[in-house]
């Protein structure tokens, strides 16, 4: 019966993010080919950060350090290097981005 009370909390993460990240566990990778958003990818981290989970983390990290900067990404890009800066293991991530600028 423990096992049926062992939940995973997943309120607080971006849906989307939350879809593509299990799609791709299960094999999907079409979905993780596509995205391009900051927060999607930042809250995909931040889930196999909490959850430990290591296959896609350099692969989400590449894709968040080779988004292209435009005036229309920006302040996204700003609250994910905030959002990173916060997780220790990802930090690297987050001086790439800033980096960039």
């Amino acid at each position: 019966s423990d096992a049926f009370n062992n939940k995973i909390m997943l309120t607080g993460y971006n849906a989307k993010a939350v879809k593509i990240l299990f799609e791709y566990l299960d094999g999907f990778q079409e979905m993780m080919d596509n995205v391009e958003d900051f927060g999607v990818l930042v809250d995909m981290l931040r889930l196999c950060d909490y959850y430990g989970i290591q296959k896609p983390v350099a692969l989400i990290s590449n894709k968040i350090c080779s988004i292209k900067l435009n005036m229309s990404n920006l302040s996204s890009c700003i609250q994910a290097m905030l959002a990173l800066g916060k997780l220790e293991k990802l930090k690297r991530v987050d001086q790439k981005l800033r980096s960039r600028f």
